[in-house]
């Protein structure tokens, strides 16, 4: 979606997220945030009529791999993709034609919180912050014994 809106990033991104993630994949990921959409909208991809609320995105895989930068490989963006659903930042979901990407909760763009739902993904969503209170909480009882 073209216009002017802002996104609101959360400091813990770039405290246990960008160690994490490589100079390649900060570019996806700071791409990303420059593509999804800020407000509510309907996307047609191959004649499909989709839904797109604030946090999400419809794209390809090429086009995200040439907004992120020279050197970018679309098996470069996939990867990605796949490590921060991993890591519980976003989720996708590839067709054919077009790649879904939607930002869990605790995101805000353009001052509209970003809700969990299950629309593509079939399953709960986790919010951004539980995998790392868990390897918080697990690494504070290692150094404790």
């Amino acid at each position: 979606m073209t216009g002017n809106g802002f996104v609101r990033i959360p400091r813990i991104i770039f405290t246990d997220v960008f160690p994490q993630l490589t100079v390649k994949q900060i570019s996806v990921l700071m791409a990303l945030y420059g593509m999804v959409n800020y407000k509510k909208g309907v996307m047609f991809v191959s004649g499909k009529r989709f839904e797109v609320n604030p946090g999400e995105c419809i794209t390809s895989i090429n086009s995200l791999a040439k907004a992120s930068g020279k050197n970018n490989t679309p098996s470069g963006v996939r990867t990605t993709l796949d490590k921060l659903k991993r890591m519980g930042i976003a989720t996708h979901f590839t067709t054919q034609y077009a790649t879904h990407v939607k930002f869990n909760a605790g995101f805000t763009f353009d001052g509209v919180d970003v809700q969990g739902t299950t629309q593509f993904t079939n399953g709960p969503q986790h919010t951004y912050d539980t995998p790392y209170d868990n390897n918080r909480r697990r690494r504070k009882k290692k150094k404790k014994e």
